[in-house]
């Protein structure tokens, strides 16, 4: 590389970091390539976006080291690295020792390269040279299959429903075209609201997605949330008190329906 575009690159850079906004529940990018602008435009798209992408890895060696370090939520790896398809190698690890999706990154389209890619079975590619709407797809692509989702599914959910995906200990929610996460575990209680849920958190934080509660209780079996009323589903770890009709969850009173009374009534003696 050049150097006067080592400094543009450097500029870029540092530019990001000087703009770099307050991330809260946005989904952690760790980005692996060795060209410094391919990079820093990656990271600046992605950034723009409201995604929170991290300094890029430029070797094996560094992305091996970053991703024990700050588990991020998705990995972007471009296959070739100074010439051997390194990437493929951190796919590999990734797929052996993390629960996370990646997406391949490739200029290179030749047969034995995405054989090997192809064995590693990434969640998704994104191909050089790309543009924005390439990356929102590959990541939304990512996403969906990590989750056992069809990408069909995804983009055009029955009934005008949107999809969350659940991995990792955390639902991932897709917002104004971007995904956003929250732990399960932070979870207090979700509201039905017309044809809409509200999902709360312990922060304070809500949610709005487009479903029934349902099929977002369907989807959280496994994690013991329960039904108390027709309009809504409550966390047990955060409830603090049961007044006749009334429960109370994170310092809120929540109706409790009579066909579901004897449910809530069997969790509780469950939990004592």
């Amino acid at each position: 590389m050049s150097t006067a575009l080592l400094m543009v690159s450097n500029l870029f850079l540092a530019l990001r970091h000087q703009n770099k906004p307050d991330f809260l529940d946005s989904i952690k990018i760790l980005i692996v390539e060795d060209e410094l602008m391919v990079a820093a435009n990656l990271a600046m798209i992605l950034e723009d976006k409201g995604y929170e992408p991290y300094d890029a890895a430029g070797t094996k060696e560094e992305a091996l080291k970053m991703l024990e370090e700050i588990k991020p939520d998705i990995a972007i790896l471009d296959i070739n690295l100074h010439g051997k398809a390194e990437g493929i190698e951190i796919g590999a690890y990734i797929k052996e020792h993390l629960n996370i999706p990646f997406i391949f990154l490739t200029s290179n389209s030749d047969k034995d390269t995405i054989d090997a890619a192809k064995k590693v079975n990434p969640s998704a590619y994104l191909v050089k040279p790309f543009k924005a709407d390439d990356i929102f797809a590959a990541i939304e692509i990512a996403v969906a299959n990590f989750s056992g989702e069809e990408y069909s599914a995804a983009l055009e959910p029955e009934n005008n429903e949107e999809k969350i995906s659940i991995f990792s200990g955390s639902i991932f929610i897709k917002s104004n075209n971007r995904y956003v996460k929250t732990a399960i575990a932070d979870i207090t209680y979700m509201q039905a609201v017309d044809k809409y849920v509200e999902i709360f958190t312990r922060d304070k934080k809500r949610y709005i997605v487009r479903s029934s509660l349902d099929a977002i209780l369907h989807k959280f079996t496994p994690y013991h949330f329960i039904r108390v009323h027709k309009s809504y589903v409550i966390n047990p770890q955060y409830l603090e008190q049961i007044n006749g009709h009334l429960i109370v969850v994170d310092q809120l009173e929540i109706p409790v329906g009579r066909s579901f009374r004897d449910g809530l009534i069997k969790l509780i003696d469950t939990l004592h």
